[in-house]
């Protein structure tokens, strides 16, 4: 109902061209800024690294494994079979699922920042035993830290 009263009035304006014209620069500009907000929000390392890795995941041996702590996000980008981390991080215990559950497969180790806990001590000691453990086939960005691949088998 208030969009027809609202044709109708606007129907009636001697300047309907000119107000159509205000209006649809309006809207334009709402939507450029909310693109430029958007872009600025979803454009960093930690998800462009993500990304990366979730494509060379995706490229590797279509019978491996990978643990990660990003299960849906992981699947979608991955399309390997996953398995979570041991919750709370225990090295011994990520070793003993390893070995029972997958003693024949490929196993890749995931760790990355994105959409990371906000407890962190825990997480930093996971990526310290993850690095002094095993071996790491991709790293981005090169140098840091924000997504990392390991290999256990």
């Amino acid at each position: 109902a208030v969009c027809i009263l609202s044709a109708f009035c606007l129907s009636k304006l001697k300047w309907k061209n000119f107000f159509f014209f205000i209006v649809l620069l309006l809207s334009v500009f709402s939507l450029v800024n909310q693109f430029n907000n958007d872009h600025a929000l979803y454009s960093n390392e930690r998800i462009n690294c993500f990304i990366k890795a979730g494509d060379y995941l995706s490229n590797s041996d279509k019978g491996a494994v990978v643990i990660s702590d990003q299960s849906t996000l992981g699947y979608y980008y991955f399309k390997h079979e996953l398995h979570p981390f041991p919750d709370p991080w225990n090295k011994s215990a990520l070793e003993e699922t390893i070995k029972f559950y997958y003693p024949k497969k490929e196993v890749y180790l995931f760790y990355t920042e994105f959409n990371a806990p906000l407890n962190h001590s825990n997480y930093d000691l996971l990526k310290t035993e993850l690095d002094n453990t095993f071996e790491i086939v991709f790293q981005c960005p090169d140098l840091g830290n924000s997504s990392v691949i390991y290999k256990c088998k």
